[in-house]
């Protein structure tokens, strides 16, 4: 029997059910919450996407009509919780640790299964292809709306189709959205890497202006403190998808993004190849992530920079 056929029984139509993700979501996370929502709803469950108002604006335009509560706005913690794209219970609002989790839905190495049930499938691009996967086994009919979202969430975490993750299923469930929706690709390509603000630009600008090549120019390091968002008028949220850029340096084989704020630092860290696993990296410093993509949060009293680039390096000699 299909997956989310076995749960049908226990949905319940008087409790609603919140669909979460893991915080500063990027494509794949909102593109998952987006679909599950509206497969909730045509099964006539009371479901609702919960959003952050610090969203960004690009994952904004995927929403549409589909029903979600911010999170600053939730009055109660009585609901059933389902947590898409979120590799373990660290990374979900900490208002959401009284709600029964009823459900994971993830793709994240070494999810520790923190739900009642859960469908972890680390060979997946993202969380949204085995979204795809396991509603057209239920034979759900998609609409425009959650194929929009799927298809922003695939090709955010495979970064249009050119990351190591990409597999024959991959470009399948593209080709399926495509076929049983009214789909246009370019439309989903403009709204999320074609809206740029100007404050966004000149945050980008600055941010290409720190790179720093160690290890023979094989590392790319770049840091940003809280002063610049203030400066630029930016927020975190408008840094997604800059990191690549480091990755498009020649010889550069691992990009590391610093962000320091007043208590904590936040690292992003991104290989070139699967040898080169850098969630190996993130662990140390206390975070998770796939082979190519991880990251970390640290107190910034105990972070040391050069530690992590000798993390880094040290993958790069093995």
């Amino acid at each position: 029997m299909p997956f989310l056929a076995t749960l049908a029984d226990e949905l319940q139509s008087s409790m609603p059910y919140y669909v979460c993700t893991h915080v500063r979501p990027d494509g794949d996370a909102v593109g998952s919450q987006i679909a599950f929502t509206r497969y909730l709803n045509s099964l006539k469950v009371k479901a609702f996407c919960i959003l952050t108002r610090d969203m960004p604006l690009n994952l904004q335009t995927l929403i549409k009509d589909t029903p979600y509560i911010y999170l600053e706005d939730m009055k109660d913690d009585a609901g059933i919780l389902i947590a898409l794209d979120c590799a373990d219970l660290t990374r979900l609002p900490a208002s959401f640790k009284n709600l029964t989790h009823f459900l994971n839905i993830d793709h994240h190495p070494n999810n520790p299964n923190f739900a009642k049930h859960n469908y972890v499938q680390e060979n997946f691009s993202s969380t949204c292809e085995i979204l795809i996967t396991l509603l057209r086994e239920v034979g759900w009919n998609f609409d425009l709306i959650a194929a929009q979202a799927l298809y922003a969430g695939l090709i955010t975490d495979t970064g249009n189709f050119s990351h190591s993750n990409v597999s024959a299923n991959t470009f399948a469930c593209a080709e399926y959205l495509l076929q049983c929706t009214h789909l246009q690709p370019y439309e989903i390509i403009q709204s999320l890497f074609e809206q740029k603000t100007l404050a966004q630009i000149r945050l980008l600008s600055l941010f290409l202006s720190r790179i720093q090549l160690h290890c023979n120019e094989q590392i790319a390091c770049i840091e940003l403190t809280r002063d610049d968002y203030v400066k630029t008028n930016t927020q975190h949220s408008d840094t997604e998808g800059f990191i690549a850029h480091a990755l498009t340096i020649q010889n550069v084989k691992i990009a590391a993004f610093i962000e320091y704020n007043e208590h904590f630092v936040k690292g992003s860290l991104r290989s070139k190849a699967p040898h080169l696993a850098v969630n190996q990296v993130a662990r140390q410093f206390g975070g998770f992530g796939h082979i190519c993509a991880a990251g970390f949060q640290c107190d910034s009293r105990t972070f040391n920079r050069n530690q992590l680039i000798q993390a880094l390096a040290n993958l790069i000699a093995q």
